[in-house]
């Protein structure tokens, strides 16, 4: 039986309104991913840069809610639970208040949209590096997997519930270990220059460990053009009380 062309006229503006009525819902969910990747990225840059206000700013706060495991899943006994954005603001500033030398890392966020509700993973690592002796850094890492759960109000995307599953300390240093133990001098003394928290102390306590080739080889990173890796250089030196 032939199609009329009444028909397959019928038919295309079907398919027409179906497409105009669908370009805004696309385009909503486009505007609505970049913004909770904003959001989660204020997150981020606040508590790096130990801007509370900007790092407050990402909590509901009619409703927020904090759980951790603190890294021991099967003891529940441990765990932090929290409720209300006033608890996230104080324990910010303790920590603000406390540490000097600390990083937050995270990864790129996976994002489940559900109408006015999201969800978010990633993966995240926080640095924190104590200097114990003048020139010794002690570098202590937490990180695991967190979920954020986002709610949209009045237009702004805002996060009401944080869950982190944390790996023990224990378990972050073993890893940082691993990535460093068998690296080359000349790569470990480059990283001195990094900017990242981690990058430069983990190479610092890794040279200092070793004692063994590296006074030649921090001499000569004396004279580099990087200001960071001259300053580091000499720290680690200073420490190995060499005679030369």
């Amino acid at each position: 039986m032939g199609i009329k062309a009444s028909e397959i006229i019928i038919a295309a503006l079907i398919i027409q309104w179906i497409l105009v009525v669908s370009l805004p819902c696309f385009s909503e969910t486009e505007d609505d991913l970049a913004a909770i990747k904003k959001l989660i990225l204020t997150l981020e840059e606040g508590y790096r840069d130990r801007d509370l206000e900007k790092y407050i700013s990402v909590f509901s706060d009619e409703e927020y809610e904090y759980l951790s495991n603190m890294g021991t899943p099967d003891d529940p006994y441990d765990d932090v639970n929290f409720i209300g954005a006033e608890w996230e603001r104080r324990s910010a500033i303790n920590v603000f208040r406390a540490v000097d030398n600390f990083d937050l890392e995270m990864g790129e966020p996976d994002i489940d949209i559900h109408g006015d509700l999201a969800e978010v993973k990633s993966e995240y690592r926080i640095i924190v590096v104590v200097f114990d002796k003048p020139n010794t850094p002690e570098i202590l890492c937490a990180g695991g997997q967190q979920i954020f759960f986002v709610r949209k109000g009045s237009g702004k995307w805002k996060i009401i519930r944080w869950q982190q599953y944390e790996m023990s300390m224990a378990e972050q240093a073993s890893v940082n270990r691993k990535e460093r133990k068998n690296r080359p001098v000349k790569d470990l003394i480059r990283d001195l220059g990094s900017e990242h928290l981690e990058t430069w102390a983990t190479a610092m306590k890794a040279l200092g460990k070793r004692r063994e080739r590296i006074v030649e080889p921090l001499i000569e990173a004396l004279h580099s053009p990087n200001e960071d890796v001259r300053v580091r250089a000499a720290k680690i030196l200073y420490e190995t009380q060499d005679e030369k």
